[in-house]
C-alpha cells in the first residue's frame, strides 16, 4: 500500500504558491502536479512569472506561502548537495569571462559528486564525454566555451545539466539563441530524455507551436495585474464586454488560466485569456498549430 502510494506521488507537486517583491504580487494560487518521466511546459506572455516558478522550485528562491514538493518530499528540508543530483537547471542567461573549454564547462555539473578541494575522477570525466557525445556537441570540447556561439553555449549549458544525472530538468527557454534546427533538435532530445532515462521535464517555451509540438502537458499563465478596489484588474476587460470585441473573459485570482494535454489547453479561448489576441488553430498532417490572426 506504501509502495503504489509513493509511486503515486512521484514527480513535482506546488500547493498554494505565492510570491510578491514588495507589493507587486507576481505569483498567486499556484497549484499544479507533474507526474514522473513527464514532459510539462509553461506558456504564457512576458512577466507572468515562469522564469520566477522555476527559480522556486529549484531553490533559488523562496516563496511567500506555499510549499513545493519533489517526490513528496518538501524541498526546504532536502539539502542543497541532493537537492544538486535531484535537480539539473538551465537558465535563459550564462555567462563566462574565463577561457574554460567545453569539457570543463560540463564537468562543473559533476561537483554534486566530487568532494571539497578534490578534482573530477576519470569516472566524472567519462561521464561528461558521453553527455557530450549524447548531444552530438563532443567535437568542440576542448574549445575555450568563451569562443563558442550562443546556441552552441545553451547546448553546452543543457549537458552541463545532465552531468548532473538528474531525476528531474528543469529548462527556462531552452531553444533561445539557437536557430530552428538546433531547436528542433533540442526539443527531440529533452523528449528522448523523459522517454529513455524516465526524466521529467518542466520547461518554459516562448514559441507556443514548440509546446503544443513536444509537451505532455501544458500549463498556461497569465500575467498577475494590479488591485482595483481589492480584485485582480483584467487588462482586457471593459465595460462592453463582448464575444465581438477584443475583451476577455474574466480571469480567476491566479496565474494559472488552465492546465492539462495540449489539446484541451490551448484553445483559441484560452490562448486569448493569457496573451489577449485571436488566433486560430489549424491542423496539418495530425499536427496542431496555432495562426495569429494579423
Amino acid at each position: 500500500m506504501n509502495e503504489k502510494k509513493n509511486q503515486k506521488n512521484r514527480g513535482i507537486s506546488v500547493e498554494n504558491l505565492t510570491l510578491s517583491y514588495d507589493k507587486n504580487l507576481v505569483l498567486n494560487n499556484i497549484n499544479f502536479s507533474i507526474r514522473k518521466g513527464s514532459v510539462v511546459t509553461l506558456v504564457g506572455p512576458n512577466g507572468c512569472g515562469k522564469t520566477t516558478l522555476l527559480k522556486i522550485i529549484n531553490g533559488f528562491l523562496r516563496q511567500n506561502e506555499g510549499t513545493v514538493y519533489i517526490d513528496s518530499r518538501n524541498i526546504e528540508e532536502i539539502a542543497n548537495r541532493e537537492l544538486a543530483r535531484i535537480l539539473g537547471h538551465v537558465s535563459q542567461m550564462h555567462k563566462s569571462s574565463f577561457p574554460f573549454s567545453v569539457l570543463d564547462v560540463v564537468l562543473t555539473g559533476r561537483m554534486p559528486y566530487i568532494s571539497v578541494f578534490s578534482t573530477p575522477r576519470k569516472e566524472d570525466v567519462e561521464k561528461a564525454c558521453k553527455v557530450l557525445e549524447f548531444m552530438g556537441i563532443e567535437h568542440f570540447a576542448q574549445k575555450p566555451y568563451t569562443q563558442i556561439s550562443g546556441g552552441e553555449k545553451q547546448l553546452v549549458m543543457i549537458a552541463k545539466a545532465l552531468a548532473q544525472e538528474p531525476d528531474f530538468l528543469l529548462l527556462d527557454e531552452p531553444t533561445s539563441f539557437l536557430d530552428l534546427k538546433n531547436q528542433i533538435h533540442v526539443l527531440k532530445t529533452i523528449i528522448n530524455l523523459a522517454r529513455t532515462r524516465n526524466i521529467t521535464v518542466l520547461m518554459t517555451l516562448h514559441e507556443p507551436n514548440h509546446a503544443l509540438l513536444f509537451s505532455d502537458e501544458i500549463i498556461l499563465l497569465r500575467k498577475l495585474h494590479e488591485f482595483e478596489n481589492g480584485n485582480f484588474a483584467n487588462p482586457y476587460d471593459s465595460p462592453d464586454a463582448s464575444p465581438e470585441n477584443e475583451s476577455t473573459l474574466a480571469f480567476p485570482e491566479g496565474n494559472i488560466i488552465c492546465s492539462g494535454v495540449p489539446e484541451k489547453v490551448m484553445t483559441p479561448e484560452k490562448i486569448k485569456q493569457a496573451y489577449g489576441i485571436n488566433v486560430d488553430i489549424l491542423e496539418h498532417k495530425g499536427k496542431r498549430m496555432i495562426i495569429p490572426e494579423i
